[in-house]
């Protein structure tokens, strides 16, 4: 059993779903996602992507999103938000 794990930062030439086949096939076991260089659409592109082509290869990938560290990142939200003690949020891509 092999104890090390492969690491492919994914950029625009690699989310290709071709490419992520054969990343896979190779033996990659987790995508590293830039979040400080990747727009959230092309994120909730590729994530159900590498999902459904880890299930026909039948191995586990993970999927590594690296954010720049402690930086809040935020936008505006669409409906007004009203939260108090004890309720929970839970943030998606």
């Amino acid at each position: 059993m092999r104890k090390t794990k492969i690491i492919c930062t994914l950029g625009p030439a690699s989310e290709r779903t071709d490419v992520l086949q054969q990343l896979i096939h190779a033996g990659t076991d987790i995508f590293r996602v830039n979040m400080s260089h990747a727009d959230h659409r092309s994120v909730r592109d590729v994530v159900p992507r590498i999902r459904a082509l880890a299930v026909e290869a039948h191995r586990p990938v993970a999927i590594l999103l690296d954010t720049q560290g402690p930086a809040i990142r935020t936008g505006e939200l669409k409906v007004s938000l009203e939260l108090r003690e004890g309720d929970i949020l839970e943030l998606t891509v």
